[in-house]
């Protein structure tokens, strides 16, 4: 099998469309791992990293989902100023700076003697 062969380097255009999609691919899978953290926390109802309670996978996608981050911002400094990337600079700023809400007053606490947890009277009738 022969193989062809290239027609001169890519152009600075190309590279930077090709370093577009690649982020917009990545950024795509932040958005996954962003939904798929969210719903091991709410299953776990554990919302806060340092709780021991808090799931492991969850822990495992949050340092992936920071790793892709950190290789957009890497790869945004390779590409020259244009509006498409200051907007896309802006929206994973966005995701990589905003910290998740504590949730921890939403979760349930400790069931104790006289408390129901279907609300009202644990009177007897």
């Amino acid at each position: 099998m022969k193989h062809q062969p290239h027609f001169g380097k890519a152009t600075p255009a190309r590279e930077a469309l090709q370093t577009r999609m690649l982020i917009a691919d990545i950024f795509r899978v932040v958005q996954i791992l962003d939904s798929e953290i969210a719903a091991e926390e709410e299953e776990a109802r554990a919302f806060d990293r340092s709780m021991v309670g808090y799931p492991m996978l969850a822990r495992t996608l949050a340092a992936r989902r920071d790793n892709l981050t950190d290789t957009i911002a890497a790869l945004e400094q390779r590409l020259p100023v244009s509006p498409e990337s200051v907007i896309l600079r802006a929206s994973v700023a966005d995701c990589k700076n905003s910290e998740r809400p504590q949730r921890a007053a939403e979760a349930p606490g400790p069931l104790t003697s006289g408390s129901n947890p279907w609300g009202g009277s644990t009177a007897p009738i």
